[in-house]
């Protein structure tokens, strides 16, 4: 870090292995040195906070994990050329279905292998279709998701928005039941996701919180 004070992956490696050893405070000394090098780093607002709440100090870690301000839900109409949001839902997830490179992530690494869970490449970039239509609503809900952040009291996230950015999408299946770790995109900075289809459990009586995001 002494020679390289920017590279992110060193602060990250340090970070993480500083959460592993249950060490908070050389953690949160650790994201503000990232910080200072990185201003906006997801990663490292997020750590800050895991170990803020770990030490106790609920508030200031409430202030990073501002969820009624930093989390936004989007209610979609359906694209042009679509009669309602339910056929360009179907032909949204009929598109995703046919992929040949949706496929069960490989064992090694282990990471996101579960032989229920498909992944799909990169799905933007094609041909007209719904994929198209659905890259133009998340350009619409992202423009509209940063009107929504930006009044009130700065923040760290808000004040570092990047000045350019590149949009990355794919397509994620699971067949059967199974659930997806809390975690972070390290060259991400905002995450959404989308369900253009719902098990038919979802929502029924008796199913408690099962498919909640």
């Amino acid at each position: 870090l002494a020679l390289e004070p920017d590279w992110p992956l060193l602060h990250s490696n340090l970070a993480n292995l500083l959460m592993e050893r249950g060490e908070m405070a050389a953690l949160v000394a650790a994201c503000d040195a990232w910080l200072e090098t990185s201003p906006g780093e997801i990663e490292a607002l997020s750590l800050k906070a895991l170990a803020l709440n770990e030490m106790g100090a609920a508030e200031a870690a409430g202030e990073l994990l501002d969820y009624d301000r930093l989390v936004m839900t989007v209610r979609h109409e359906a694209p042009e050329g679509y009669s309602d949001l339910a056929e360009f839902n179907r032909a949204l997830a009929d598109h995703i279905a046919a992929l040949p490179t949706l496929k069960v992530p490989p064992a090694a690494p282990p990471t996101y292998h579960n032989p229920r869970l498909k992944i799909t490449e990169e799905i933007l970039g094609g041909p007209p279709g719904p994929v198209a239509a659905f890259e133009g609503m998340v350009r619409g809900a992202i423009e509209s998701y940063r009107k929504h952040v930006s009044g009130g009291s700065t923040h760290p996230f808000i004040d570092n928005w990047p000045q350019h950015w590149q949009l990355s999408s794919w397509g994620t299946m699971l067949e059967g039941e199974g659930n997806l770790v809390p975690h972070i995109h390290l060259e991400g900075y905002v995450g959404g996701v989308y369900y253009p289809e719902l098990p038919e459990a979802f929502g029924e009586p008796g199913q408690g919180e099962a498919g909640w995001f």
